[in-house]
């Protein structure tokens, strides 16, 4: 059922759109030990490196979205790929000052940004931090994926759609069954039976 479930909600977030006051920031989440990449002397690398997977999370306090964008710290063009279609002109965005973030002002009209730096807000309290909504939104994200500590690597974008769906209007939850039987009902995709039972899709 997953599977049905991953196809359903494929592209989910594509028409998502923030707006307002915007919160952005990347979270990671560890590859599995058998694809690690190691220095040439056979030690691990450090730092955000492409044993991490990025995902580029952001919130406008209603609507969220989280694009998986490879690999190790993301460069300018990857986070134009996870943010760019997503934020309307003229909103601000809130983020930590990350120099790939600058994409974001040269491209979308009349974007403002308002910076708080890590070393502005380490160790200060949750209700005194700016960056709160998006730090919580990393909690949130990363106690569903330690739930289900098994999900390929391969296919964590379906992870994250059905994270996505659960943490975006309509709250309640009868109407977000309704949406998702909706969804369910309208695909028009052959799913072939072995394809169904692929159990790294799960």
């Amino acid at each position: 059922m997953a599977v049905l479930l991953f196809i359903a909600l494929s592209g989910y977030q594509d028409g998502i759109m923030l707006s307002g006051r915007v919160y952005i920031d990347e979270t990671y989440f560890p590859v599995y030990p058998s694809d690690f990449v190691h220095n040439t002397d056979g030690s691990r690398l450090r730092g955000l490196s492409r044993n991490s997977i990025s995902v580029s999370c952001a919130t406008d306090g209603v609507h969220k979205i989280l694009i998986a964008i490879g690999r190790g710290k993301p460069d300018a063009e990857r986070t134009w790929l996870a943010y760019g279609s997503h934020i309307l002109p003229g909103s601000t965005i809130v983020h930590d000052g990350e120099n790939g973030h600058s994409v974001l002002l040269k491209r979308i009209p009349g974007l403002r940004e308002e910076i708080h730096t890590t070393e502005e807000t380490r160790g200060l309290p949750d209700r005194e931090n700016p960056m709160d909504p998006i730090n919580d939104f990393h909690r949130l994200a990363k106690l569903f994926m330690r739930a289900h500590g098994a999900y390929s690597r391969e296919h964590i974008q379906d992870w994250l759609n059905v994270f996505s769906m659960m943490s975006n209007p309509p709250f309640d939850r009868k109407a977000k069954i309704r949406e998702l039987l909706k969804r369910v009902m309208e695909m028009r995709i052959r799913l072939k039976y072995r394809d169904f039972y692929k159990k790294k899709h799960l």
